[in-house]
């Protein structure tokens, strides 16, 4: 712990000096607890269990689990870190409104928009696939350019590393806005698209 100055020779004669001693004291707690148990995690039980059973289990998880399991504990994040095959199954959504949705939140003269969605999350994650074959998962409500657009932008040169896609939309026009942001798929080789609201799912599989 670094030096703490005393003040008109009383540790506590203000409250800056109480606080910067607060602050160093906490510091130096976190700083022992997080390398004891650093030291603990590695010597678990499921520390000692092979990598690839591991990757196994992880690579079952949906995306947002994925991202969770990384921040387990330093040994869980330093594995998954460390092998990319596990970031190559991205999984992206938008719940935002379809672009001529007449709620009346949109409706509104500055409209609010509603919804959300992940594609900052799949900007953080996209590069520790590094240039590994991609599997794409989309689910859109609707026909929103605004996500369509950020998830084309997102991807970059990325694209072209797509060789399993699947598109699931709410309502219409979703998948054609979707498609539309893109010059093709070149290394695709399977494509599945769904209609969630449709009477019968349909689902259009095509293999080369």
């Amino acid at each position: 712990m670094s030096d703490v100055s005393l003040v008109d020779g009383n540790l506590y004669s203000s409250a800056a000096t109480y606080n910067q001693l607060r602050d160093e004291l906490d510091y130096c707690a976190h700083t022992a607890l997080s390398e004891i148990f650093k030291q603990f995690n590695s010597t678990t039980s499921q520390a000692r269990l092979p990598v690839e059973i591991w990757l196994h289990i992880w690579e079952q998880l949906p995306l947002v689990d994925r991202v969770t399991v990384s921040h387990v504990c330093y040994h869980w994040r330093a594995t998954t870190l460390c092998y990319p095959i596990l970031w190559c199954s991205l999984d992206v959504f938008s719940t935002l409104h379809d672009d001529q949705c007449d709620c009346e939140k949109c409706s509104l003269e500055d409209p609010i928009e509603v919804g959300e969605s992940n594609v900052a999350l799949l900007g953080l994650l996209l590069p520790r696939s590094l240039d590994l074959p991609l599997k794409l998962s989309v689910r859109i409500a609707g026909a929103n350019v605004a996500f369509c657009q950020g998830v084309s932008t997102v991807l970059g040169a990325a694209y072209t590393r797509v060789v399993d896609l699947r598109i699931v939309q709410e309502y219409e026009s979703g998948i054609s806005c979707f498609l539309a942001q893109f010059n093709g798929f070149p290394a695709l080789r399977r494509l599945v698209l769904l209609n969630q609201r449709a009477s019968r799912i349909t689902a259009f599989l095509n293999e080369r």
